[in-house]
């Protein structure tokens, strides 16, 4: 905890790249209760960060949408660890929280207990759903990370890593345990 009472910069990104292809059309602009998923996942995360908030890929339409910065990097088009590694060289010193476009139902405070899950002894926090069977479902792309281990996220990268969850395995994890309702993945649109 001494290690997060230090922290000043909690930077915020939304991935917000990709072709929605098996969504069928746009994600990010779909509308639920009268507000689009990239929207929403950008004003949860305007309430936990302290500095810039930014969609990760995207469109000018999305970030007109959004009233949000839009940013790209040299690995936009090859998914999702490209999108993160390209975030972490606009995130300032602190904290990097992601949170993808079709992941709309999180809340400020399932982001807030990731943030608060860093510690002088973990580098990412993800967040996990518990299953009707027992099992767990880790949401990779729900994550806050501390921006000193943006050269592992990138090295892992360059080598060939195409996987945030391969990259996690590399760092110190500390899972964050969420309604599964609130880490619901939109796929598919629903009415």
């Amino acid at each position: 905890m001494e290690w997060f009472a230090r922290v000043t910069h909690v930077s915020g990104a939304v991935l917000a790249g990709g072709q929605s292809s098996r969504f069928g059309s746009d994600k990010f602009m779909f509308a639920i209760d009268g507000v689009s998923m990239g929207v929403r996942s950008v004003l949860t995360l305007r309430e936990v960060c302290t500095t810039a908030v930014w969609l990760q890929g995207g469109t000018n339409e999305h970030a007109e949408a959004a009233n949000a910065p839009l940013r790209s990097g040299n690995r936009e088009g090859t998914g999702p660890l490209g999108a993160l590694a390209d975030a972490f060289e606009v995130a300032e010193d602190g904290v990097l929280v992601v949170l993808p476009c079709d992941v709309p139902q999180v809340e400020a405070d399932d982001l807030r207990r990731l943030i608060h899950a860093l510690t002088s002894d973990s580098q990412v926090a993800v967040a996990c759903s518990s299953q009707p069977d027992g099992s767990v479902d880790h949401h990779w792309l729900v994550s806050a990370w501390r921006t000193e281990v943006a050269d592992v996220v990138q090295l892992a990268y360059e080598r060939g890593v195409r996987s945030i969850h391969e990259v996690v395995r590399l760092l110190d994890v500390q899972l964050v345990l969420c309604e599964a309702t609130s880490l619901r993945n939109f796929n598919e649109q629903t009415s």
